[in-house]
């Protein structure tokens, strides 16, 4: 008999099988490969959700002093922070869809700190540091108006530099 961690190897193939496993788990860390439309839309509103239970609960656990749901809403905020920075991975491979690199995800939050930087050359009656300021709505909203297209955009039809299409 084959034993593994778990217990019955049929216990471990059947959950690698499953819906949830294939939406939510495999791949979580992983910048090898492509991400399509579905996953990258499955995994984002699975992100906002479990930010918006982790807030309820937070504010629940707060209001109620019960020692249960204060654990319950700590397990909740680990989930949460491990899903917020599997959207790094999950940018990465999202990209490479597009037959890009992944890593131009990290210049999208400097581009408003260029643009004051350009500005502030040019204007010399306020500071950089006024002029960041000034610029502050456009570097929070950006990278979320930039990957917008992710969710809407097709990939590249087949084969790419990255590898095969992805399945599901």
């Amino acid at each position: 008999m084959n034993y593994v961690l778990w217990g019955n190897q049929n216990f471990v193939n059947n959950i690698k099988s499953s819906f949830f496993y294939k939406k939510f788990i495999r791949n979580l860390f992983s910048i090898r490969g492509r991400a399509n439309r579905k996953e990258y839309i499955t995994r984002l509103l699975m992100t906002i959700s479990l930010y918006i239970m982790n807030n309820f609960l937070y504010k629940l656990s707060y209001l109620s002093n019960n020692f249960l749901l204060n654990m319950i809403t700590i397990i909740f905020t680990f989930v949460y922070i491990i899903y917020t920075l599997q959207l790094f991975f999950l940018n990465h491979r999202r990209l490479h869809d597009f037959n890009s690199s992944g890593w131009w995800q990290l210049s999208i939050p400097f581009i408003p700190l260029v643009i004051c930087i350009i500005k502030d050359q040019n204007l010399t009656s306020i500071s950089l540091v006024q002029s960041f300021l000034l610029a502050m709505p456009l570097f929070l909203l950006l990278p979320y108006i930039l990957f917008l297209p992710l969710s809407i955009i097709k990939g590249t039809d087949g084969v790419n530099d990255y590898g095969e299409p992805p399945e599901y």
